[in-house]
């Protein structure tokens, strides 16, 4: 026989009331589309259709949401991804742009699959921040914008604002226009394991994968936009798109889309951050042409063999690299055992001329190693290298990892294609310690020109001494090893 206490009937009816209100926890989460902790994508309650989250084994199926003509909008609480993990905008054919916005005030990590339906746009606000994993992957036919400003403003005056959401937002059918930030925007950071860019002959051949690079992000074009960048062995990638990163603390950004990319207005902008690349980090817009790359930041480091690289393999013009910084640009170390240094890379293989590469601050500095070269492997000539700076223009030092790898400017034919033009403008030039300016033919093409502006001073000094008898002195020159016909 058994017999129960008061105590005893006290604890079943209380175990009776937890297991009950587990089982409604898990209900609602089946009924609302709440995921468990590891992958944390919750919608909110603030679009006139709410969006809804289907769970699977490893995938979770974005449905729903609000649409509006081409726009389709997503609101969330919380958007995660774990690593391995899915996530899939199930958006109609007529969706043209998916505008998702994270309002719950907690960083996006993604370390899983972003995808998207067909060739449509994917926008992505979280004013709170987001980082982008090793494991990170973007599997969209369209553009993609990640940003940390608090709104996205539209052409009609509408603003779908992620700080302060509306109980029911107005939304409209017009195409975005700008980005405003403010002193809530966050910071992006985009982590992975780093290129591995390597030539086989050093200044005569292409830089190559020297081994399969598995993860980055890449998509039509791509365009990031945050208080503060940074790239710890990030890739990112377009398909011969453009790449835009713009690091702004405060302001309003026009978003002007064109077949290219998002063409980011950002001449009006006071307040910038900084943007930061390490650990062979890799921005690369290659392709049949080549896209453009962008960068506006207040100080612009890249370090560790880390690189902006567009490669022309087809037989339409380039797009350009423009880096610019309101205090300072400083580019500098190499990779171990190659001459891959810091900084940015342009090269054409056939007909298409190469893409240009344009830098501008106050300072520029290339140190122990950093690079910006142009060649030319084909028949297209290769791009112009034109760098402005208001204060100076600072050359010197060779890698640590590498005594071979000096600090250079340097435009290279190969082939038959014409070495671009090297224009330097600044106060003060200086080059010491086996740095090198210089544009060299050593096909059956003339190189290019080269032309300093320095009002003040040229300094010309140093070498790189590895040893007694194999030294590297500082260079300022052009240099032709081939014949060509004569120019008209």
């Amino acid at each position: 026989m058994f017999t129960f206490r008061k105590a005893d009937v006290l604890l079943s009816l209380a175990l009776r009331r937890v297991i009950l209100l587990l089982h409604g926890a898990i209900a609602a989460s089946v009924c609302y589309g709440v995921l468990p902790t590891a992958a944390q994508i919750i919608p909110d309650s603030t679009l006139p259709n709410p969006s809804r989250v289907v769970t699977g084994d490893r995938a979770v199926e974005i449905e729903g949401g609000t649409q509006r003509g081409g726009n389709l909008f997503h609101s969330f609480a919380e958007f995660s991804i774990p690593t391995n993990g899915e996530a899939i905008f199930s958006n109609p054919e007529t969706v043209n742009q998916i505008v998702t916005r994270v309002t719950g005030g907690k960083r996006s990590d993604i370390d899983g699959v972003l995808r998207a339906n067909g060739s449509a746009d994917l926008i992505f606000i979280n004013p709170a921040g987001i980082h982008f994993g090793v494991n990170a992957r973007l599997e969209i036919g369209g553009a993609f914008l990640g940003t940390t400003a608090r709104s996205l403003e539209f052409a009609d005056g509408t603003s779908f604002d992620a700080v302060n959401p509306q109980e029911r937002p107005l939304l409209t059918v017009n195409a975005p226009i700008g980005l405003n930030l403010g002193v809530e925007s966050g910071n992006i950071e985009i982590d992975g394991s780093g290129h591995q860019l390597a030539r086989v002959v050093p200044g005569m051949s292409p830089a190559i994968e020297g081994a399969v690079t598995e993860g980055g992000l890449r998509a039509r074009s791509l365009a990031f936009v945050g208080s503060e960048i940074a790239l710890s062995g990030g890739i990112v990638r377009s398909s011969g798109g453009a790449i835009e990163l713009a690091s702004v603390r405060r302001g309003t950004i026009a978003l002007n889309p064109d077949a290219t990319g998002w063409n980011l207005g950002t001449g009006a902008i006071a307040d910038y951050g900084d943007v930061t690349l390490t650990r062979r980090a890799l921005v690369d817009s290659s392709g049949a042409p080549s896209g453009s790359i962008r960068v506006v930041a207040r100080r612009l480091n890249a370090e560790d063999g880390s690189v902006f690289l567009a490669q022309n393999r087809g037989s339409e013009a380039s797009g350009a690299i423009a880096l610019h910084a309101a205090e300072a640009i400083r580019l500098s170390g190499s990779i171990a055992g190659d001459n891959i240094g810091s900084g940015a890379i342009s090269e054409t293989f056939a007909t298409g001329s190469g893409a240009d590469i344009s830098l501008s601050s106050p300072i520029v500095q290339l140190v122990d190693g950093g690079k910006i070269e142009s060649f030319s492997f084909g028949s297209g000539s290769g791009g112009a290298i034109e760098i402005v700076a208001s204060q100076q223009i600072d050359l010197f030092g060779t890698s640590p990892l590498n005594p071979l790898a000096t600090s250079r400017v340097m435009t290279i034919s190969a082939d038959m294609g014409i070495a671009g033009a090297i224009d330097l403008i600044s106060p003060r030039l200086s080059l010491s310690d086996g740095a090198v300016i210089s544009s060299i033919a050593r096909g059956s093409a003339s190189s290019g020109a080269l032309r300093i502006h320095a009002s003040e001073k040229i300094s010309i000094n140093g070498f790189s001494g590895f040893n007694r008898n194999n030294f590297q002195p500082s260079i300022l020159g052009s240099s032709t090893f081939g014949e060509f016909p004569e120019s008209d």
